[in-house]
């Protein structure tokens, strides 16, 4: 049940974070050919393909960790500092 819990909190945080940082990338200035949403959604892609790697080592080293929970906090872990970057570029 505790994992339950973990990983319903976590997985709502991610989804809002989610869609916070795509809204927010509207407003990002653009690459050279390339929109700032467009560039925005690849570095997003790569945080979420990042954390599934990293979830698999932590799960190597440590059998006892269940994959979802640890796979939710990394990502929200990681859109909170793609939210700080937006924000401090700003």
């Amino acid at each position: 049940m505790k994992y339950r819990n973990i990983t319903l909190t976590f997985g709502i945080l991610s989804i809002i974070l989610l869609i916070t940082l795509i809204l927010k990338l509207e407003h990002v200035s653009q690459g050279m050919n390339i929109s700032g949403v467009f560039l925005g959604i690849i570095i997003i892609f790569g945080i979420v393909v990042g954390c599934v790697v990293l979830t698999k080592i932590l799960r190597l080293v440590n059998r006892n960790i269940p994959f979802w929970p640890t796979l939710l906090i990394t990502t929200t872990l990681s859109f909170i500092a793609f939210h700080l970057q937006l924000y401090v570029a700003e």
